[in-house]
């Protein structure tokens, strides 16, 4: 698929890049098609931008030396639309440990032909997480360590879809509490829950081929897509139409996309990561 500079219906998927600035010991520099960029401040790494023709990624800090600190991915914008999708992906929930969040170093790991992979230290080993970017692909894959709370929203769009919804809240009876995923969704109680007190203990409809997928859209077709192993997933809760809150157990692998097409796009695109298949784009 061609992907314009300027958007059209189709999809667009996540992406990422290269190196530059001081290298951790074992750490590589990026060639081709990838671009990284890192800033080390006193109390660790202030930023760490991965961006290729087709998006613009960055992990900083969310919040202030005075206030609790959350490292996270603060920008998601999709380049061809001139538009930030997400600023509050890929976020690690704890219970007081400000540190926790804190991303105290990073590298290129791997630099490939047709894939690119940077290790992010949030904690100085607290959490690590492996993030991968592929060629003329809009896909970022993000393998965890460690289970744990995650949070991803500050989603643009306000509209949710989600694979086997509708069978899914017709089992739990759920027609009066979300009567669509249109609708506003208030952040209250688990939409799934492994380990708790919901009628289906295990995802039934929400699961495809060992996947769940879901997203956040808008009314210009424009969203942000997250697959997830659902084996790993103890719970997993809707936050006011801003995006997902989650609980996974062990190492897993998630993967975060963006779409132009809207919900039929989330969803086939969603299915094609949980197939095992990353989408290649034309970015000529």
């Amino acid at each position: 698929m061609h992907i314009p500079a300027r958007p059209t219906v189709g999809l667009v998927l996540l992406l990422v890049t290269s190196f530059s600035l001081l290298l951790s010991p074992g750490c590589i520099n990026v060639s081709n098609w990838a671009d990284v960029s890192i800033s080390r401040g006193d109390d660790g790494i202030e930023t760490v931008v991965i961006e290729n023709r087709v998006l613009f990624i960055k992990y900083g800090r969310d919040g202030t030396k005075q206030q609790r600190r959350y490292d996270r991915m603060v920008e998601f914008r999709l380049k061809p639309a001139d538009t930030v999708l997400a600023a509050g992906l890929d976020g690690r929930h704890t219970t007081g440990d400000t540190w926790f969040y804190r991303l105290t170093d990073a590298c290129v790991e791997y630099d490939g032909a047709e894939r690119k992979t940077v290790r992010l230290d949030f904690g100085n080993g607290a959490r690590i997480e492996h993030v991968s970017i592929f060629k003329d692909a809009g896909v970022v894959r993000i393998d965890y360590e460690g289970g744990g709370h995650n949070l991803d929203y500050r989603i643009k769009g306000g509209r949710y879809v989600i694979y086997g919804s509708e069978p899914w809240q017709q089992m739990n009876n759920w027609t009066k509490k979300y009567p669509t995923l249109q609708d506003d969704v208030t952040y209250s109680g688990s939409y799934f829950r492994s380990d708790g007190n919901m009628k289906f203990k295990n995802a039934g409809p929400l699961d495809y081929h060992g996947s769940m997928i879901m997203g956040v859209y808008g009314s210009n077709g424009l969203g942000v897509g997250l697959v997830l192993p659902t084996k790993k997933v103890k719970w997993l809760k809707l936050i006011g139409n801003l995006g997902f809150e989650r609980w996974t157990s062990g190492a897993h692998t998630a993967y975060l996309y963006a779409v132009t097409g809207g919900p039929e796009e989330l969803i086939s695109s969603g299915k094609t990561l949980a197939d095992g298949r990353i989408p290649v784009f034309n970015t000529e």
